[in-house]
Order: C-alpha cells, then structure tokens, then sequence
C-alpha cells in the first residue's frame, strides 16, 4: 500500500505524509477531539468533514472495484 501511496498520490504535489494524514484524520480525529473534551462547533465540523472524507473514499471504492450495493 505503501509503495501505491508513493508512486500514485492522491492529488499532484502530494507526498506519502499527506495521504497517511489524511487518512488517519479521516478515521480518528473527531474521536480523538471527542476524548479531549471538545464539544460544539469545533466537534460538529470536524465530525462532518472527518464523514465526507470517508464517504467519498467508500464511493471510490464502489465505482472502481463496480460494487454496488442497492443505493
């Protein structure tokens, strides 16, 4: 995966650091926000775009790899 990383990134001028960060702020950061007690609006946004991310990864995944799963 890693090497894929390298030689594919995910928008020009990316490096392997900015793929690996986005995906960990994907899947983590608004848990991570949550157990340091932020609440609110920081919460809030951070939850939504933490969603979008993966959500557009799931609907990637699909169209590539032709999955559909009755939507």
């Amino acid at each position: 995966m890693l090497n894929f990383l390298k030689t594919d990134p995910i928008s020009p001028g990316s490096t392997l650091a900015d793929a690996v960060m986005v995906t960990l702020k994907a899947h983590w950061l608004p848990l991570v926000l949550y157990s340091r007690g932020v609440r609110g609006e920081q919460l809030r946004l951070s939850t939504l775009w933490a969603l979008h991310q993966l959500e557009a990864q799931a609907n990637l995944i699909r169209r590539i790899c032709g999955v559909d799963v009755g939507r």
